[in-house]
């Protein structure tokens, strides 16, 4: 019988984020998102950010480059914004001969971009909450700040308050990518924080990292986006298009620079 997984007793490093994403971890991730859903959300990101052809666009956390990949192949010059050299290795290994595709490693928490260099940008697969609230606040800053004047950003997260706790459990076991990944929930009400323990496994080996999501409400972030500069302009449920209602799962959140 397995044994229970315990969620993390003690604060995670705020820095976790930086070491997480390799080995089994990837590989999980990498099997979890369908084709279906890249190519449903490049027509989104394209429509909402209001992307034309030749479009300079940002990706943060881009991870092995699914999303910079179909842009691309949309005729935008896109750039992955990643600290994993396993999924950036990946990104660069998959990117078409004279696409027009660039991959920074950097820090979420501390990004380098240069002004007024992309008309969108976005954040997919719930990175967003990965960080205290001031890097959270700082980061959007520099995003505000690399956006061309009108330009958009787009924020998906399933950590928004209003999402997440309607379908908050304490424990998940899931599998994707060859690999099943359990998971263990701690809420920490003072830091507004559910730390997290996940034990990834493929059946001969397996690995154990912490974890840990701050927990916003779309107030919250809409405050956090405004002081950089950004004013929320839709709320959507899906890569459909539909609108988003409290108790969705997860929300985009699309903001336009002032």
């Amino acid at each position: 019988m397995t044994a229970r997984l315990e969620p993390p007793e003690g604060p995670v490093p705020a820095n976790w984020h930086e070491t997480f994403f390799d080995g089994l971890m990837n590989a999980f991730w990498l099997g979890a998102v369908p084709e279906e859903q890249t190519e449903a959300e490049a027509e989104f990101l394209m429509t909402q950010l209001r992307l034309p052809p030749g479009a300079r666009v940002l990706d943060l956390g881009c991870g092995a480059g699914r999303m910079c990949l179909a842009l691309a192949a949309r005729g935008c010059a896109a750039t992955g914004l990643d600290i994993s050299d396993d999924f950036l290795g990946r990104a660069r290994a998959a990117a078409p001969e004279g696409a027009d595709l660039t991959w920074l490693k950097q820090s979420l928490a501390d990004p380098d971009l240069p002004a007024a260099a992309f008309e969108g940008a976005f954040m997919l697969g719930n990175s967003f909450p990965y960080m205290p609230p001031e890097d959270t606040a700082r980061m959007l800053i520099a995003i505000g700040r690399a956006l061309t004047p009108g330009g958009r950003l787009c924020l998906n997260t399933a950590a928004a308050a209003e999402c997440f706790w309607p379908h908050f459990e304490a424990e998940g076991d899931y599998t994707a990518g060859g690999v099943r990944l359990r998971i263990a929930h701690r809420f920490d009400p003072v830091e507004g924080a559910v730390l997290t323990r996940f034990e990834a496994s493929d059946g001969e080996t397996a690995e154990t990292r912490d974890g840990v999501q701050y927990i916003h409400t779309i107030r919250e972030i809409a405050g956090m986006l405004a002081q950089a500069g950004l004013t929320v302009t839709g709320l959507f449920a899906e890569a459909d298009g539909a609108v988003w209602e409290p108790g969705d799962p997860h929300v985009y959140i699309i903001a336009q620079r002032q």
